[in-house]
Parts: C-alpha cells; sequence; structure tokens
C-alpha cells in the first residue's frame, strides 16, 4: 500500500518543493492521501504549507472523514502523491 512516509525523512525545504509539485490541481488527491497518514506526517505537510493552506485541507480531511471514504481510493490517491516524491 502506498504512503506518504517519505516525508519524514525530508527537510522542510525537500517537503516544500514536493507541496509545489502536488500544486492546487491535486489537493483534494492530497487530502484523500492524508487520511490514511499518522499524525507526524500530517503534522510535517501542514507545517510546510501556509496557514490558509492548511486550514482548507483540514476542513476537506474533516469531510472526506465523514462521508467514510473508499480504502482503495485513499490508497490509490497516496500512490500519486508518492509518485511525485
Amino acid at each position: 500500500m502506498a504512503n506518504l512516509n517519505k516525508i519524514k525523512q525530508m527537510n522542510d525545504t525537500q517537503i516544500q518543493e514536493w507541496l509545489r509539485k502536488v500544486g492546487r490541481e491535486n489537493v483534494e488527491k492530497l487530502g484523500m492521501a492524508m487520511l490514511g497518514e499518522c499524525d507526524e506526517v500530517q503534522d510535517l505537510i501542514y507545517k510546510n504549507m501556509s496557514q490558509r493552506a492548511g486550514e482548507m485541507l483540514r476542513k476537506d480531511i474533516n469531510k472526506y472523514k465523514m462521508k467514510g471514504m473508499n480504502e482503495k481510493y485513499i490508497s490509490s490517491c497516496a500512490a500519486e502523491m508518492e509518485k511525485l516524491f
């Protein structure tokens, strides 16, 4: 199963470069991918985003949690985000 654990090995500059690759067009997929991640990975991502973007992403993730998203879809989103490393 794909995951974003590689972020734990990256410094802030590398995470920010990765987030630029993710871009606005993939924010929904990033949010989906983050559903399956531990708090440490999520915190590293939020730390390297603007406060506003982080707040918007948190709201989206909370919506996804309430919908009970499919694990296969979450995994496929994580795989797409992982390709951008």
